[in-house]
């Protein structure tokens, strides 16, 4: 493949970023679908929930800069790979958080693996798309994050995991949405 050539799996890539993209952005909000049931559960107070809900906004705000930077000196693609699995672990692992300090935890540390998604998605839709179909590549993956700020998506992505599979998924829509093939 030469530089004038498009990246013949460009489409694919793209359809990945937004994924990416659609995750980190709803895992931002979909909490507040079980905040009752995880106050119950974890015996959590009410500040203790608006920090296990502002931990994972608070350092993913902080450090989309900085992430980005990461992004530019180290590579997108290894900082991407690192901030997804640093997500991963910090979500499956914060899944089976057994008090609220502990979700406070996890949920900071998965905003600082979701921090790096929305500079480096962007720069690898940016390198894998000609200038002639950035514009809509962009556009197709802002439309992903828009989407999953919905409320409407919220709420039917966190109540479609939270009573699905009947109480084991049901104590928290924190843990449903983290481990959703348990």
């Amino acid at each position: 493949m030469t530089t004038s050539e498009p990246n013949p799996r460009r489409w694919i890539i793209l359809a990945a970023m937004a994924l990416c993209m659609f995750i980190a952005t709803v895992d931002n909000t979909v909490m507040t679908v079980g905040l009752a049931t995880t106050q119950e559960k974890l015996d959590a107070s009410n500040a203790q929930l608006q920090w296990a809900m502002d931990a994972y906004t608070l350092a993913f705000a902080s450090l989309l800069f900085t992430a980005g930077l990461l992004g530019d000196r180290f590579g997108r693609r290894r900082v991407l790979i690192g901030g997804l699995c640093l997500f991963l672990v910090a979500s499956l692992v914060g899944a089976w958080s057994s008090g609220p300090l502990q979700l406070i935890g996890w949920r900071a540390l998965m905003g600082v693996g979701a921090a790096v998604i929305p500079g480096c998605t962007m720069a690898v839709i940016a390198g894998a798309f000609p200038a002639s179909e950035r514009t809509r590549a962009i556009g197709l993956w802002s439309t992903a994050a828009g989407a999953s700020a919905s409320p409407s998506a919220r709420s039917s992505a966190g109540g479609c995991l939270a009573c699905s599979g009947g109480d084991r998924y049901c104590w928290s829509t924190y843990r449903s949405w983290s481990s959703p093939w348990r």
